[in-house]
């Protein structure tokens, strides 16, 4: 996931993943976990797409777009400390619904 993000930030697409990157880097230096607050949220607006497969619904850029608009570490660290419990193989799965793409 590391990867896609740098790619977005690389290509400036969407521009917003910059916008995101630079105020999160504001608020901690820590880049590595800028990147992962970043991927958290795309992994949620693609994620539903890939399990869908034939049936998947287009991507939703705006909502994607919108969600890193509005990214800080503090909302990403309240999504991510208490909206994933481990299940008995370790595995994290969310305790909320995914986001559903629109168009």
């Amino acid at each position: 996931m590391h990867a896609v993000i740098e790619n977005q930030l690389a290509e400036n697409e969407p521009p917003e993943a910059r916008g995101a990157l630079a105020r999160l880097l504001k608020e901690d230096p820590d880049r590595h976990e800028a990147i992962h607050a970043i991927a958290d949220v795309f992994i949620k607006y693609y994620f539903p797409n890939l399990k869908a497969g034939a049936n998947a619904q287009p991507f939703d850029s705006e909502g994607y777009r919108e969600k890193l608009r509005n990214l800080t570490f503090d909302s990403w660290r309240r999504v991510a400390n208490h909206s994933f419990k481990p299940t008995a193989g370790g595995v994290f799965r969310s305790n909320e619904p995914l986001p559903r793409g629109g168009g």
